[in-house]
């Protein structure tokens, strides 16, 4: 096996490690999801954003002086469940960037960047608002 090969098998890996983190931190989330007025997370915590019947499921981790955002919309049917995953995305930031990411028709996540990439704000709101 090639080192470029070796490379990416590791890497692989560790986006599945990263990825059930994410999962497992999403079990023992708090239903209520992000509030609007916002809330800081840690490398790894995950974060809930309920809109409609879908969810919006992310975490970061740390990469220099980078937030590097993973973000899953999922929707669900009528009694919960999972129907599927509609959508998969990454979000780089530097330190003390800010960006707005359009999550349904009417409605955004404001991501920022903290210090140093060691946290990361998310505020939930309509697009108006923002």
């Amino acid at each position: 096996m090639s080192i470029n090969v070796r490379a990416a098998v590791f890497s692989a890996i560790g986006a599945v490690v990263l990825g059930l983190a994410a999962i497992g931190n999403y079990a023992t989330a708090s239903s209520a999801g992000v509030p609007a007025a916002g809330a800081v997370f840690r490398p790894t915590e995950s974060f809930v954003h309920t809109e409609g019947s879908a969810q919006v499921l992310g975490f970061f981790v740390r990469e220099g002086q980078r937030c590097v955002t993973s973000l899953s919309r999922l929707d669900t049917g009528d009694n919960g469940v999972m129907i599927r995953n509609s959508g998969k995305f990454r979000v780089v930031l530097a330190a003390n960037e800010t960006r707005d990411v359009p999550t349904g028709a009417n409605s955004k996540l404001r991501l920022t960047c903290g210090d140093g990439a060691e946290t990361i704000a998310i505020a939930s709101g309509m697009a108006e608002a923002f």
